[in-house]
């Protein structure tokens, strides 16, 4: 989607209700994102393709699979957008460890044991303006969303060269 002024914005449908429900339970992300392949295949249509490289043995992550399905639908949404003809989104799962010297976890995280799961496209990549705005209205969900079960968002990005949101979430024995 993009506002008025032709900043792309996250493709996020608006929840209604007072109190949103958040059932966070252990899970596997990598069996999330396998399951929802050919759904999302579909979202991008067919002149964008959906490759996934998930992990085979990704450490479990503590939340609510129907709202991390939901942020995994808006980013291949968001990054469908991003892309002007024909291109690819990657999506990869990764267990990520900070809890040596010198390994720091990305803010506000601290050091310990992470899932993350990338959304990258082969788009137009993201200007210094629009980095800025980001989390902006819409984009903020996904960010609280992830913010809910201890993790966070991060984002890269080169004009030209595409773009990758990360969602840091902390490992939990399952």
């Amino acid at each position: 989607d993009r506002d008025v002024t032709g900043v792309q914005t996250c493709a996020l449908p608006i929840s209604f209700s007072r109190k949103p429900v958040f059932s966070p339970r252990p899970l596997n992300a990598s069996s999330l994102v396998e399951r929802m392949h050919k759904i999302l295949q579909r979202l991008a249509g067919v002149r964008i393709s959906v490759q996934t490289d998930c992990h085979p043995e990704l450490w479990s992550v503590n939340a609510d699979a129907g709202q991390l399905e939901q942020v995994l639908v808006n980013l291949v949404l968001n990054a469908r957008d991003a892309i002007s003809d024909e291109g690819k989104i990657s999506i990869e799962t990764t267990n990520e460890a900070f809890d040596r010297p010198g390994a720091t976890p990305p803010e506000p995280l601290r050091p310990g044991n992470y899932v993350a799961l990338s959304v990258s496209d082969s788009g137009r990549g993201l200007s210094d303006v629009e980095r800025a705005r980001l989390f902006e209205p819409l984009c903020c969900t996904v960010y609280s969303t992830v913010q809910q079960s201890g993790g966070t968002v991060t984002v890269e990005s080169e004009l030209g060269k595409g773009t990758t949101f990360r969602v840091w979430l902390p490992r939990v024995e399952a």
